[in-house]
This record gives C-alpha cells, sequence and structure tokens, in this order.
C-alpha cells in the first residue's frame, strides 16, 4: 500500500529553517496530526510491527523551557512523542545545560502531557563507551526510580549516529552495546529518520523513497531549534 505524504514534508526540503519558522511548525504539526487519522501506524517510540510506523524523536540537547512549550504545543494537536534527555557520565551533572533538578521537573511535566522520556548517550564520544554507558545508566534509572513505578517505568535509547556505523572495529563494540542494553532491558530498535532539523536544517529523503519497503521510521526534532 502506498501512501501519500502531505504537501509541507515536500514544499520544505533541505531549507534552513527561517522566519517563518513558526507557521512551518505548525504545518509539520498538522501533517502528523493528519498521519494519526490515517492507516499509517504512529507512535511515540518505534515499534516492529508489520505495519507501517512512524514515530516522534526529540533530542533534548538543550533548554528545557524550549522543550516543554514543544510539548505542551504537540500536546494541543494530539500527538505524542519521545523526548531523548542527557545525563553526563560523571553521575553528577548533564552535558546539556539543564542539572538533574530541573531534569526531574522536566520529566514529571512531560509525562502530565502524555510524552515518554528516554535516554539519549554520549557514551559513544568517550574513550571506554561501555564504561561511560554503565554510569549514564545508572544516572538515568535513579532518575527515573524516583519518579515511576516499575511497572511504569519504560528504558528507551537513542543516541547520535548510533545506527550508521559500519566500521568493522566499531561494529563489533556497537553489539557489544547493544547487549549490554538488553542486559539492562532497554528499549531500542534501528529506524529511518524521515525528517530531521539536525542543526536547524530540515531535510528528509526524496518522496519517492518514503515508506518503501522499511520500517519503522522516525522524525527527529530539537525544540531549541524552533523558539
Amino acid at each position: 500500500m502506498k501512501y501519500t505524504i502531505p504537501n509541507p514534508f515536500i514544499n520544505y526540503h533541505s531549507q534552513a529553517i527561517s522566519h517563518s519558522k513558526d507557521s512551518l511548525l505548525l504545518s509539520i504539526l498538522d501533517s502528523l496530526s493528519l498521519l494519526n487519522s490515517t492507516n499509517v501506524q504512529f507512535s511515540s517510540i518505534p515499534t516492529s510491527s508489520s505495519d507501517v510506523s512512524i514515530s516522534v524523536r526529540h533530542d533534548v540537547d538543550a533548554n528545557l523551557d524550549f522543550n516543554i512549550r514543544f510539548a505542551e504545543l504537540e500536546y494541543t494537536k494530539g500527538l505524542s512523542g519521545t523526548y531523548y534527555v542527557i545525563v553526563a557520565p560523571d553521575t553528577t551533572s548533564c552535558l546539556a545545560d539543564y542539572n538533574l533538578k530541573e531534569l526531574k521537573a522536566f520529566v514529571r511535566r512531560l509525562n502530565n502531557l502524555g510524552h515518554k522520556v528516554g535516554l539519549h548517550s554520549t557514551a559513544w564520544s568517550y574513550d571506554n563507551p561501555i564504561r561511560a554507558l554503565e554510569i549514564e545508566i545508572d544516572v538515568y534509572n535513579n532518575l527515573l526510580d524516583e519518579l515511576f513505578s516499575p511497572t511504569t517505568k519504560e528504558l528507551l535509547f537513542t543516541h547520535h549516529g548510533f545506527s550508521s556505523i559500519k566500521n568493522v572495529r566499531l561494529a563489533r563494540l556497537k553489539l557489544e552495546f547493544l547487549m549490554f542494553l538488553k542486559y539492562h532491558r532497554f528499549f531500542y530498535i534501528p529506524r529511518k529518520v524521515i525528517l530531521s532539523d539536525s542543526m536547524g536544517i530540515l531535510s528528509f529523503p526524496h518522496p519517492c523513497t518514503l515508506l518503501q519497503n522499511y520500517q519503522p521510521y522516525e522524525i527527529c526534532f530539537h525544540p531549541q531549534y524552533w523558539f
């Protein structure tokens, strides 16, 4: 079955986010709301079902206030997504411009809006990524344990560039990485990004390549670029 991607996805192909970004963002979210009402499986996290699925990821690299504004806007559109937060592998602070106390309030607000939270790992950039990941997981689990019961806590994971690793040595380390995540019961499914605002540039594949023999798909937002 073929799926039609609404025009806003096509009209703004590979264009820098400009002064019209408010109307652009509303157009994109309206398009996602439209997809959400079709037979495309739309969810806050990737799924491994046989149906075509699209999930929405938010990388919380900076400015929690902007992320909350984005989350509230999605809520008004009937949308939900997963907000992946950064925790530093020193157990005491965050690499992004927010601290753990602020992060707790942020996660509570996200939960009230019906969104999910996940771990945005930066461990791959360290000399010992497995050890860095282990510390990240401890910090992240402690954060969630304070906010959620064991039955409602979800362990979701993402990492920049993780799905595109092809170097043999790194591929072996990636396998060890994935086994470590599985041991700690983290949920990770490889997915193809079909829309991204990385570095403030809105980009996606040619429409003819979308939704063909690949699933699940993912849309990636960095809320700090939109306000």
